[in-house]
């Protein structure tokens, strides 16, 4: 009796246990090198790219307003791709710099 009791409670736990991880290894893991953004315009403006990751993942920007020239210009690759290459190719085109921490990117200009 006790090794049937002991059986199903074992079972309840591998059963919650693959039913939750699928649920945290999404939520804890929106690193910029696993991330796929959907860029549907080439040309657009370093805001409306914030304004599309964040809508499109559990990332958010911060940053100095001195230091981030919302309105500069850059040329992305249509289509999907990831997060760390889109911020490369952003990076290059503007001199920012992005590191992420957590759910958090920080942006601040390259030191020279």
């Amino acid at each position: 009796m006790l090794r049937v009791i002991f059986a199903n409670l074992f079972y309840c736990v591998i059963c919650c246990s693959l039913l939750v991880a699928p649920v945290f290894s999404r939520a804890s893991d929106p690193f910029a090198e696993n991330v796929l953004i959907r860029i549907v315009k080439a040309n657009t403006s370093v805001q409306q790219l914030f304004q599309l990751v964040q809508e499109q993942t559990p990332l958010n920007f911060a940053y100095d307003e001195k230091d981030v020239d919302l309105s500069s210009s850059i040329i992305l690759p249509v289509g999907e791709h990831l997060l760390s290459d889109v911020l490369s190719t952003t990076s290059k085109q503007t001199g920012l710099l992005f590191i992420q921490k957590k759910s958090i990117i920080l942006v601040r200009k390259h030191a020279q």
